[in-house]
């Protein structure tokens, strides 16, 4: 669903979107995936949970600038070089 961040309280992290169908819901910062510096008025993209926004993604900038933090590289002892690998073979 689509709207539009109409006010957001950064001391306490709780805002309102004002949805494209002219609804309003309270969410908090735990449900944004890409926090701005100045998110207000800014148009979101987000899915709902009952009457709760989640997975509110803030549509200004780049998509780098969006999905940039959530990759997560793998440890880089992932594996042991001295360990027996075994390889199994599908028939």
């Amino acid at each position: 669903m689509l709207g539009q961040i109409e006010s957001f309280r950064r001391d306490i992290g709780v805002g309102v979107i004002k949805a494209e169908d002219g609804r309003k819901y309270r969410f908090v910062r735990g449900n944004m995936i890409n926090e701005r510096p100045q998110i207000m008025g800014e148009e979101v993209d987000f899915t709902l949970n009952g009457r709760t926004p989640k997975d509110i993604i803030v549509l200004a900038g780049s998509p780098w600038s969006v999905f940039a933090g959530l990759a997560k590289s793998a440890p880089l002892e992932a594996f042991d070089t001295g360990a027996d690998f075994n390889l199994r073979l599908a028939a």
